[in-house]
């Protein structure tokens, strides 16, 4: 399993100083993969050029907490450019199950191009090239936004209360641990 997790640390998102409920939910995420025997790559994101992530997919837990907890605190655009660069469409699928998992709050419509609309295509693109993508969105993604993204198919989650996202990321973790690409489709 590989796990890209991308992790909003814009200032709508709690401070890892502070305790970040959003930082222990990528960590249930991380550290499940990790014990099924994946590896995880993570970015952290908010305003655009706000984005800190290593470009391999590794084990080091180390290095994972590292990019867990960098915070940015600034406002919300999704890395759309470096998505795109990540999931070439004409690039074989690399070893392994790939999964994209997007930690954020309401900032999550840049995901979709909002604000950046040359970067529009890159969502429904980069769904084709991957095994499954869920959307965790901490508080509520109502309308065509979130119509769009299942659309696309992307698993959408919303959790009410940042509290409340590490028990949905270990539903999660749980889901991935036990997905099977026999009779699964993509896109």
């Amino acid at each position: 399993v590989l796990l890209d997790l991308y992790l909003d640390s814009s200032g709508s998102m709690t401070n890892p100083q502070r305790g970040s409920a959003a930082i222990v939910a990528g960590t249930i995420l991380s550290l499940s993969v990790l014990r099924g025997g994946g590896r995880v790559r993570v970015t952290s994101w908010s305003s655009a050029g706000q984005v800190a992530g290593d470009s391999a997919y590794t084990r080091d837990r180390v290095e994972i907490m590292r990019q867990l907890t960098t915070y940015f605190g600034g406002g919300t655009t999704f890395p759309l450019d470096l998505l795109r660069a990540r999931y070439p469409e004409n690039q074989p699928p690399a070893e392994g199950q790939r999964h994209l998992v997007v930690l954020s709050d309401a900032g999550l419509d840049t995901f979709l191009g909002r604000g950046q609309e040359e970067y529009a295509d890159v969502a429904p693109a980069v769904r084709r090239v991957i095994d499954t993508g869920s959307l965790m969105i901490i508080g509520h993604w109502r309308g065509q936004s979130r119509e769009q993204a299942e659309r696309l198919g992307y698993d959408v989650a919303e959790i009410p209360d940042v509290m409340q996202a590490p028990a949905a990321c270990a539903a999660l973790a749980a889901r991935i641990a036990v997905y099977t690409p026999e009779g699964a489709t993509r896109g």
